[in-house]
């Protein structure tokens, strides 16, 4: 008992750590920003440009430099978590990061989901890798930063919750989920514990399907195209990445994406002119702001078969294209 709240203590420090240098980096970030010059005729000049760009590499170094220290953390989390199993582990493993942590944005705050691949499923590894899991989500919960809504549990529903909803497993409500044991329910019982085989097949069951409200549905879309090993052998994340890349994206797959990319512009329309003068105006900060650049980035990655890992690296491969650009030029003019 000593040995884990000394654990949780040791997480709680690190947690903080980071927190208080991404604090550090925003107000740098701000500081830049502030130096726009709005009262100029000229809003796009020169000056203005330079400080754009200047704040741009700010936020994306900031960014990297973060998502990188919750990496560390969380790969220290499973670390302790497997040498609290007191059994061998029956076969190679990886655990496998999802949603903003393999796409480079995550924050302190994020959420957690992942998966975990495994050499081959027998009885005596589910076993092991439930052991794992629910050990990662304890830890996680003992920092005390997960609302007990998220964990579901039906005697708690109506008990009036003031904790700090902060770092967390991504949920075992109905509709999260996305770790390695599914959200509780018999449908999704471990529904992220596959093997390479079942991963590819999932990841080609995704490309194959060209219908756009199909394919960005369900668990296998736009969380595949990024992922991030944290612990265990890299080698069966490498395996998946080879054969990740021989499967073909057909033509109409392609257009569908295309058809995505120019709804998506529509409906993520983060700077209404008209309600910048409303009095009170809330923002949807995180799905209109946060997640807009990774949300576009899926559709030009499928595309053009861009296999870069994050969404930086999406866009920069992008900009590198000039077929990309004019592309991007007239899915904006259609819009």
């Amino acid at each position: 008992m000593r040995n884990q709240q000394k654990l949780t203590d040791e997480i709680k420090s690190n947690l903080d750590t980071i927190r208080k240098y991404s604090r550090k980096d925003t107000d740098k970030a701000n500081s830049i920003i502030n130096l726009w010059d709005c009262k100029t005729e000229e809003l796009n000049c020169d000056c203005n440009k330079g400080i754009t760009r200047s704040f741009c590499d700010m936020i994306k170094r900031q960014a990297t430099i973060t998502n990188t220290r919750m990496k560390v953390l969380i790969g220290k989390i499973l670390q302790h978590s497997i040498k609290m199993i007191d059994c061998p582990q029956p076969c190679k493993f990886s655990a496998v990061a999802l949603g903003s942590l393999a796409k480079g944005e995550a924050t302190p705050y994020s959420d957690l989901e992942f998966m975990i691949l495994v050499e081959r499923k027998t009885d005596e590894m589910i076993k092991y890798i439930e052991l794992l899991a629910m050990s990662v989500y304890f830890m996680i919960g003992n920092l005390q930063e997960t609302l007990l809504k998220y964990m579901n549990i039906e005697e708690l529903k109506n008990f009036r919750d003031y904790g700090m909803n902060g770092f967390k497993i991504n949920g075992l409500q109905q509709k999260a989920g996305n770790i390695t044991t599914g959200n509780g329910t018999k449908e999704q019982k471990n529904k992220f514990i596959l093997t390479v085989d079942e991963l590819v097949k999932k990841h080609k069951a995704v490309l194959d399907n060209p219908h756009p409200e199909e394919s960005l549905k369900g668990d296998f879309t736009a969380m595949l195209a990024h992922t991030a090993c944290l612990c265990g052998d890299p080698s069966l994340m490498t395996e998946f990445e080879l054969r990740r890349r021989d499967i073909p994206v057909n033509t109409s797959r392609k257009q569908s994406n295309l058809r995505m990319l120019q709804q998506d512009i529509k409906d993520y329309d983060f700077l209404p002119q008209h309600d910048l003068l409303e009095t009170n105006y809330r923002a949807n900060v995180k799905s209109s702001i946060y997640r807009f650049p990774s949300i576009l980035a899926y559709n030009p990655k499928v595309f053009y078969s861009i296999e870069s890992k994050t969404s930086w690296e999406i866009w920069k491969s992008c900009y590198r294209k000039v077929c990309c650009r004019r592309r991007f030029t007239e899915a904006f003019v259609f819009c």
